[in-house]
C-alpha cells in the first residue's frame, strides 16, 4: 500500500523543502532538455567553424559569453562486451540495489 503523507500533515519548513525540490527537479528536467537541443546546435556551429573556442556577446553589458572546447578522453568498462563474452562471470558479479526515482507529480 501506498503511503501518502499529505501537507496538513508537514511542517512550515517540511511544505517548503517538497516544494522548492519538487521546483528544482522540474527546472532541471526543463534545462537538461533545452541543453540537449542546443548543444546538438553548438556542436555544428563548432565543426562549421572548425573553433576551439566561441565567444558571442549579445549587448547586455555583461561581457562576452561563449565556450572553450576541449578535447577530452574517458575510459570506461563496456558491459555490454563483457556480458555478451563473460555471461556467467557476468552473472555471478551481477547485483541488484534499490533504490528511489523521484518523480514529480504533475
Amino acid at each position: 500500500m501506498v503511503q501518502i503523507v499529505r501537507k496538513s500533515k508537514l511542517s512550515a519548513k517540511q511544505n517548503r523543502l517538497v516544494c522548492n525540490a519538487y521546483s528544482v527537479k522540474i527546472s532541471k528536467s526543463q534545462f537538461d532538455k533545452s541543453w540537449n537541443l542546443l548543444k546538438k546546435e553548438i556542436d555544428s556551429l563548432r565543426e562549421e567553424l572548425g573553433a576551439d573556442q566561441i565567444l558571442a556577446d549579445n549587448g547586455d553589458g555583461l561581457g562576452s559569453r561563449g565556450f572553450n572546447f576541449i578535447n577530452k578522453e574517458r575510459s570506461y568498462f563496456d558491459v555490454n562486451k563483457f556480458s555478451e563474452e563473460n555471461p556467467k562471470l557476468y552473472k555471478k558479479y551481477l547485483t541488484k540495489k534499490p533504490y528511489f526515482e523521484y518523480k514529480p507529480i504533475i
